[in-house]
């Protein structure tokens, strides 16, 4: 084992005696199932108990949480489609129960305002999608939002109701001059970019 794979182990060793003190769940436990598994799939790990599920939960919103504040702090602009996709990517990764659907509202500088989550379930073709995000970025001054949402599957692959979804928020933001700039997709595997696949 050379320096790199060693110190690797130790920091790995340290974040699952921290995260076992924290849920009360067995570094055991985490040494076979996983870290990212876990945090990822939390209803399949099996032997757990309520309230440790309940902790784990808690402890992946509050990594996601602790994400965007840092974010925030930096007063970073989200200008590209790769700033956004690890931006999303690091907050809806972990979602693997259900789906989620988010919006950035941006100022004129492409800066976050805030993100917010407004709807959890299968996305369709409802209007309310529409509706919903432009009372959101009116309430904020966005000039500019940015949509995403995650696959529990693990597709990157626009599914023909997110590429109608997309379209038809983007026709009501813009009657309004609030331009979209991208919708990210997110999966445990990476994230894409609609934008990017001209299918915005």
């Amino acid at each position: 084992m050379n320096m790199k794979q060693q110190y690797k182990k130790e920091q790995t060793d340290q974040l699952i005696e921290g995260m076992a003190t924290l849920t009360g769940i067995p570094e055991s436990t985490y040494k076979q199932q996983g870290i990212k598994f876990m945090l990822e799939n939390t209803d399949a790990v099996e032997g757990l108990t309520r309230a440790q599920r309940k902790k784990l939960t808690a402890l992946k919103e509050f990594t996601a949480l602790w994400n965007e504040v840092e974010f925030l702090n930096e007063d970073t602009a989200i200008n590209t489609s790769e700033k956004a996709g690890q931006y999303f990517h690091a907050r809806l990764k972990c979602c693997a129960e259900r789906e989620r659907f988010e919006v950035a509202l941006l100022n004129s500088q492409n800066k976050l305002i805030a993100t917010k989550t407004l709807f959890e379930g299968t996305i369709n073709e409802s209007p309310v999608y529409p509706r919903e995000i432009a009372r959101a970025a009116l309430n904020h001054n966005a000039q500019s939002v940015i949509l995403a949402h995650n696959h529990p599957g693990g597709s990157l692959k626009p599914s023909a109701a997110d590429i109608t979804v997309t379209q038809n928020v983007a026709r009501g933001l813009k009657a309004i001059g609030i331009h979209v700039v991208d919708h990210i997709i997110v999966s445990f595997v990476g994230y894409a970019s609609m934008a990017e696949l001209g299918s915005l």
